[in-house]
């Protein structure tokens, strides 16, 4: 017959060997933490705003940040090339206000025709880092834009019906207001949005002594 009795068993002097070193396991610190790395390419610029540089060579690119480093920056979610001309040939030039835009960037993969943040598409993700504004000059294809909120995605306010875009191959100036620390998503739906030009700049200062 056996009588359970209750065993303290300690252990000491154990080591911990990673790839033939010894580990200090009573180590505070993070030398030892799985860290995953930014591999974003960071092409921001300093200043207040402006027109932001579209490579005529590579477009946009994605995993590269875009834009006014203290103003509003933004990403694209799928890589939006430099074109001139469709695949049929028809050429994508236009003119607004007296200029002459020669081509636009272009994604391949269409969001969906509603309202609501996106992954994976033809998009722009947008990060207000100020009260700010920002601009597209869009050669127009009437279809639905949005503008999309990600912090309160019941705002429709800003969308753009189709309706009241242009006629194809005309075209159009977009500005959207945006609130320091939100993050935005413009696109077109069922399509993939034709932007020539892209402009940011701080909100007007409204402020009265």
């Amino acid at each position: 017959m056996f009588a359970a009795r209750n065993i303290d068993v300690s252990f000491s002097n154990i080591k911990l060997i990673v790839d033939g070193e010894e580990v200090d396991t009573t180590a505070t610190d993070d030398t030892y933490s799985s860290t995953e790395e930014d591999t974003t390419t960071d092409a921001t610029v300093e200043g207040d705003g402006g027109a932001v540089e579209i490579s005529t060579t590579d477009g946009l690119l994605t995993d590269t940040k875009y834009g006014y480093s203290e103003v509003a920056t933004f990403e694209v979610l799928t890589a939006m090339p430099f074109l001139t001309e469709s695949s049929g040939g028809t050429s994508y030039e236009f003119t607004l206000d007296e200029i002459t835009y020669t081509g636009v960037v272009q994604g391949s993969s269409n969001p969906s025709d509603s309202h609501a943040v996106q992954s994976g598409t033809s998009a722009f993700e947008i990060t207000a880092v100020a009260d700010s504004t920002i601009t597209f000059i869009t050669r127009e294809n009437e279809k639905n834009l949005y503008f999309v909120n990600a912090s309160d995605t019941a705002d429709t306010s800003q969308d753009i019906a189709s309706s009241s875009r242009g006629s194809d191959g005309t075209g159009a100036s977009y500005t959207f207001n945006m609130t320091a620390g939100n993050t935005y998503y413009f696109y077109a739906g069922k399509s993939n949005v034709m932007v020539a030009a892209i402009s940011i700049a701080k909100a007007s200062d409204t402020t009265t002594d």
